[in-house]
């Protein structure tokens, strides 16, 4: 298991938990970042970030 950072670009996986707390937290399950959700990571910034995922069909 590895971090959405860590995933290669191209690649795909489950979101197992969310970390973070507060305010990012919420966010990112705002965000649609839910456990057991399939994300697709299309691109990643040349330093790593930001990156773009794609999910529930965004």
């Amino acid at each position: 298991m590895f971090s959405l950072a860590q995933m290669p670009t191209g690649k795909s996986g489950a979101i197992r938990t969310v970390g973070g707390e507060g305010v990012l937290r919420r966010r990112l399950l705002d965000m649609g970042l839910t456990p057991n959700t399939i994300v697709l990571v299309r691109r990643k910034a040349p330093l790593g970030d930001p990156i773009e995922i794609f999910l529930r069909a965004y």
